[in-house]
């Protein structure tokens, strides 16, 4: 039996035995799918077009980690908060420091990079 989480529902991985995570990529709707019963280089080479085309245009799979802090910073510039507020109250909740909040701010709003500019 399969058990479907969306990656932020599941709250311990290590008891969900047969569980498939879906990521919505920060590209169209592709999705990257792992299970827990898989390999590490089944699950590369199911994903592997996906991981290519994210770091092709400057993304690494690191950076999901923070999708939470960024929707909160979106959340909170809308109601008005101001920058330096903002960064010092997401720099507690997400255990990292400041620089990093205005790094990942920095960094998500920025254009994707693309493949030509990289690689003359």
């Amino acid at each position: 039996m399969r058990i479907n989480h969306e990656a932020r529902g599941i709250e311990d991985p290590r008891r969900v035995r047969c569980a498939l995570l879906r990521y919505k990529s920060m590209i169209g709707v592709a999705k990257v799918i792992i299970n827990f019963d898989m390999k590490v280089i089944e699950a590369l080479k199911f994903n592997s077009g996906l991981l290519k085309n994210l770091q092709t245009v400057g993304i690494k799979v690191d950076d999901t980690q923070y999708i939470a802090l960024y929707d909160d910073y979106t959340r909170m510039q809308s109601e008005g908060g101001k920058m330096s507020y903002i960064v010092a109250i997401l720099a507690e909740k997400y255990h990292v420091c400041e620089r990093t909040v205005y790094s990942l701010i920095k960094k998500f709003e920025s254009d994707c990079k693309s493949f030509a500019a990289d690689n003359p």
